[in-house]
């Protein structure tokens, strides 16, 4: 990240990872968050620190990033989870895919379900699935079937990226499970 470059940021969170690109690198960041009270925690994360010209973060979804053709630098998402319910994945990479400048980046983690962390054992495993099931309300007489997510896994995104253009070589799943143990 370069002084001045612009940002959008999915999945915004609190605003740590778009006011740190604000105050580290110089970068002029754009946020999209779901939750409002977390963009309301953000804002006030944004007011203390003096960045309201430079970070921008919206209290709305991933699915309507809003950015011209070939304007941004890099687009990010550090926890960004939200990209399993978006209505139109594909949709939503064709957008960021077309926002990038030529050499942009696009950097996303995101925790895909069904994926049992090398450091954690099978009953952890199963009861976690389980507390996740049960938070979502996808279990139970009242189960929203129709609100749990599909293709969430490594070789869906990277298609999906790659009907989005994104060139294979340049996509690079990295499994974060070492990290852990």
């Amino acid at each position: 990240l370069q002084p001045g470059c612009s940002v959008l940021d999915l999945c915004s969170g609190e605003g740590g990872a778009a006011t740190y690109m604000a105050e580290e690198h110089g970068a002029k960041v754009v946020g999209y968050e779901l939750a409002q009270t977390a963009v309301d925690q953000a804002d006030k994360k944004i007011q203390a620190r003096g960045l309201a010209g430079q970070v921008d973060i919206r209290a709305e979804s991933i699915s309507r990033i809003q950015a011209e053709s070939g304007s941004i630098d890099a687009v990010t998402g550090m926890d960004a989870d939200g990209i399993h319910y978006v209505d139109d994945r594909q949709a939503l990479f064709d957008r960021v895919h077309d926002a990038l400048k030529g050499g942009g980046a696009f950097v996303f983690k995101a925790y895909a379900p069904g994926m049992k962390p090398s450091h954690m054992d099978a009953s952890a495993w199963e009861q976690l699935k389980e507390d996740f099931d049960h938070g979502m309300g996808w279990d139970g007489e009242d189960a929203q079937s129709t609100v749990r997510p599909t293709g969430i896994n490594a070789e869906t995104y990277v298609d999906q990226l790659k009907k989005a253009g994104f060139r294979d070589e340049d996509i690079e799943v990295v499994d974060l499970n070492p990290m852990y143990s």
